[in-house]
């Protein structure tokens, strides 16, 4: 949901809804700002700044293909042709009009966050200086508190991870799902960036040491190990009636957020949480395949919900359950729940669409409030829990923020298998020639493999988005929770 103070300004901006295109003066700079064009963009609008010829480029590319909002900032004031002018709204804009009772000396210079707040509080009558900067100062106060709490989770985070056994991520993850999930609520997941990094580095010297003994370990009694384990762990369970709910590119703080709403909604249910191993590299067509096949993916497999489907039925229809008792759905709603059915698998891309369009956690943290918020898992999984089932979910791979910085030139693009975190080689390729030329940005996890991937954020991409693909504990470290009926 957008913010009041945003919808505000995006109204003023297009309040002729006619018209896709604001070519605005903003002498003020305020609309310049980097925290009030994320803003904007989270608004699902574009924002485009520069002079005249950057406005004629702009008009004749772009903007007859892009359907939404665009905003351009005039870097210099200068004559819009005739010709564009009949196509935008032109207008001049100063931040201060969106303040009338407040001293505007006082809050120009606040940061997009404390403006939200003080543009919320509905003021009636013009405060002086002192009267505004007593509002400013309660906000402070009150985001002391926040910094306060912010800083008992780093606490917490540092008392929870400074022993953890990487084997076992069921005994930690949940916790520190837990602690980001608040950090993303108080709006202090910058605090938590190092800490995380910091554990992100133990974590890869794991990978390099065990990943293999995990991806080829025994099944557990108490979660899958891994994700070619689902399928095995829910058969060995013994249910009756199992439902496997997968949604894609859920990562553990995404999960807890899930949770909490599950457990809310769902009071006679018990919800337990674990934690298991994305497939590596943590692509869809690896590691999904891999819930799927129930066992180790193959390169040749060409993914989408028809093949999964495939997959899905085999899998049971070796175990002896008969066609109709076997059922699959690729996204939607579950309208009718067949009494003939014995094993449900339900997959959405839902939330690995908001993943992939999100800039950072903050903004992926908003949409994901309201993806759960929507209900519908917790629709479908109050519906199978009714009709005796047990769910299972879990996910094909998690997320993280990137820092757009290692480029792959077109020879080592040709003929590799690659996304923005990871690359397997041409087997013509010169692995060597490739780890020299990129030292100290890729690693392996596997010397012996042609894969590789950047280390800590990066990405083989100039864009800095959330996005998964490599060995990053919140890209293979995921989610299995268990729901059954008490």
């Amino acid at each position: 949901m957008m913010d009041a103070l945003t919808q505000n300004i995006v109204n003023r901006l297009f309040a002729d809804g006619d018209k896709r295109l604001t070519i605005v003066i903003n002498r003020d700079g305020f609309l310049s700002r980097t925290d009030v064009q994320n803003a904007l963009r989270h608004a699902a609008v574009t924002v485009r700044h520069g002079k005249a010829i950057d406005l004629r480029v702009l008009v004749e590319l772009h903007i007859d293909d892009d359907t939404g909002k665009t905003l351009f900032i005039c870097d210099d004031e200068f004559d819009i042709m005739p010709d564009i002018l009949p196509r935008a709204t032109v207008m001049t804009f100063q931040a201060r009009n969106l303040f009338p009772r407040y001293d505007w000396g006082t809050i120009r210079g606040r940061d997009y966050g404390s403006l939200r707040w003080l543009f919320e509080q509905k003021q009636i009558v013009y405060l002086t200086r002192e009267q505004t900067s007593a509002m400013v100062h309660e906000y402070d106060n009150s985001q002391a508190r926040v910094n306060d709490e912010a800083q008992r989770l780093l606490s917490q985070w540092s008392t929870v991870t400074a022993k953890v056994d990487f084997h076992k991520p069921q005994q930690w993850a949940p916790q520190v799902a837990a602690i980001m999930s608040r950090a993303l609520e108080l709006e202090r997941w910058p605090m938590m960036r190092d800490a995380v990094e910091a554990f992100n580095r133990r974590f890869q010297d794991f990978v390099k040491e065990s990943y293999a003994a995990v991806a080829g370990a025994s099944l557990s009694t108490r979660c899958p190990r891994n994700v070619t384990q689902v399928l095995p762990f829910v058969a060995r369970r013994q249910c009756d009636k199992a439902a496997l709910v997968v949604i894609d590119g859920m990562n553990l703080w995404q999960a807890e957020l899930l949770r909490s709403h599950l457990v809310v909604g769902l009071p006679q249910s018990m919800v337990c949480t674990e934690a298991s191993f994305a497939w590596l590299p943590s692509t869809t067509e690896l590691s999904r395949q891999a819930i799927f096949r129930g066992s180790r993916p193959i390169d040749t497999y060409n993914q989408n919900p028809r093949s999964e489907e495939r997959l899905w039925n085999d899998f049971w229809l070796n175990r002896r359950l008969s066609p109709i008792q076997i059922y699959y759905q690729f996204d939607g709603d579950i309208t009718g729940i067949s009494p003939a059915w014995r094993r449900v698998a339900y997959v959405t891309g839902d939330l690995d669409e908001k993943m992939h369009s999100a800039t950072d956690f903050m903004y992926l943290y908003d949409d994901t409030k309201r993806w759960v918020n929507d209900g519908r898992i917790l629709n479908i999984a109050g519906q199978l829990l009714q009709a005796g089932f047990t769910v299972f979910i879990t996910t094909d791979h998690g997320n993280i923020e990137t820092q757009g910085e290692v480029t792959l030139s077109s020879d080592e693009k040709v003929g590799a298998n690659w996304s923005s975190r990871h690359i397997t080689l041409h087997p013509s390729a010169d692995k060597s020639l490739f780890a020299r030329d990129h030292n100290g940005k890729v690693t392996q996890a596997d010397v012996h493999s042609r894969t590789f991937y950047p280390v800590d954020r990066r990405t083989f991409s100039r864009d800095s988005t959330v996005t998964h693909g490599g060995t990053h504990w919140l890209e293979v470290i995921i989610p299995f929770i268990t729901i059954s009926n008490r």
